[in-house]
């Protein structure tokens, strides 16, 4: 999922009304993936619910950006185990 802003992010949660909130506390794209539950309450966030929408929704965001192919980060890690007649075990890096 892309967010184009924090303002839209909100909106899209049904809680714009916290938007100003975030902005007066220069809170935008790429901070927001770092806020956590004591960050949103500071921010004014008081409601359970809207703070665990929040953080939910955020957390949609971190997954969506690690996923390969989306070019939210570099690609997975891959590794071989290979072991030989003695037992010895090493570690190769697969394509």
């Amino acid at each position: 999922m892309t967010v184009p802003s924090v303002r839209a992010f909100l909106a899209s949660l049904g809680l714009e009304l916290h938007a100003d909130a975030f902005e007066a506390n220069a809170i935008d794209v790429d901070t927001l993936r770092d806020l956590m539950d004591a960050d949103l309450e500071e921010l004014g966030v008081s409601a359970l619910g809207h703070r665990k929408k929040v953080l939910t929704a955020i957390s949609s965001l971190g997954r969506a950006s690690a996923n390969p192919g989306t070019g939210g980060g570099p690609p997975p890690l891959r590794l071989a185990l290979k072991a030989d007649r003695e037992g010895a075990v090493s570690v190769a890096r697969g394509a």
